[in-house]
């Protein structure tokens, strides 16, 4: 971590599709396939590297952003918080410090505030962890 508290993290699970690039011959970069993942997250998962769990795995951190990034990605990011349920390992909750949507913890887009959208992605979130948990 550094002293403005961001954290670098590489991303193992992309939540939405992801585009696969190949550098061209002449420097441009070319879509090569969009892969997209067997279950759709409205989140994508990302580990610390140089942590590790009391199972000998990761941290492993939530990234909450405006898009998925493809697998092996650093990604700088701002600790939001955490979670952790019935002795499982727990999860940190990030934001990417790229994206603009998280670009000051208070404002949003065009200096608004950022409440509405963080409770519409809330919402979204809840929704999904609802639907994965529910018994059948």
């Amino acid at each position: 971590m550094n002293d403005d508290g961001m954290i670098e993290t590489r991303l193992i699970q992309p939540g939405r599709p992801t585009g696969v690039y190949e550098l061209s011959d002449d420097g441009h970069l070319c879509l090569k396939e969009i892969v997209v993942p067997e279950v759709s997250m409205p989140f994508d998962v990302a580990v610390l590297p140089n942590t590790l769990t009391d199972n000998g795995e990761n941290l492993h951190v939530i990234l909450i952003g405006e898009i998925s990034h493809p697998p092996h990605t650093r990604i700088t990011i701002r600790i939001i918080g955490g979670i952790q349920w019935d002795g499982t390992e727990p999860y940190l909750l990030g934001v990417p410090v790229a994206d603009h949507l998280f670009a000051r913890p208070d404002t949003c887009r065009h200096g608004h505030r950022c409440s509405d959208q963080m409770d519409a992605r809330s919402t979204r979130f809840d929704a999904f962890i609802n639907s994965s948990t529910k018994p059948g």
